[in-house]
């Protein structure tokens, strides 16, 4: 159902949210990031507060493509398609922790978040054999 794609980051570094554009055959545009480990799926995942906000402004397409298992000859892939649920909190407490601390003359610039794939909240659909 992929009518087209673009790979952001393929020759440079983007700075973009995400990892790749998909445009479906039914007109929807999904962003796509992907985070890839070594090791086992349940390798907390990283993300920044910019993917975050991103996120929450589209909470209903934006995928997490989690690669993994690269280091013992069975690369697999799950796909997250509700990393919103998990966003919408992080957004919102950021933001009050940038409120709160502007009267001291401070801001964040950057902050990463470690996200357990296998927490309650997130759906991954089945792995898929690389």
């Amino acid at each position: 159902s992929i009518a087209n794609f673009t790979w952001v980051n393929q020759s440079r570094e983007s700075s973009l949210p995400y990892d790749f554009q998909i445009l479906q055959n039914d007109g929807l545009k999904i962003f796509t990031d992907v985070k890839t480990t070594a090791f086992d799926f349940n390798q907390k995942i990283i993300l920044s507060n910019n993917e975050f906000n991103f996120i929450n402004q589209n909470p209903n397409n934006y995928h997490i493509y989690r690669v993994f298992n690269l280091n013992n000859n069975q690369p697999s892939l799950k796909i997250c398609r509700n990393i919103n649920q998990i966003g919408e909190h992080i957004v919102t407490h950021f933001n009050q922790l940038s409120t709160d601390i502007a009267p001291y003359l401070t801001s964040i610039q950057s902050l990463k978040f470690a996200v357990q794939p296998n927490n309650h909240i997130l759906k991954f659909d089945d792995t898929i054999k690389l």
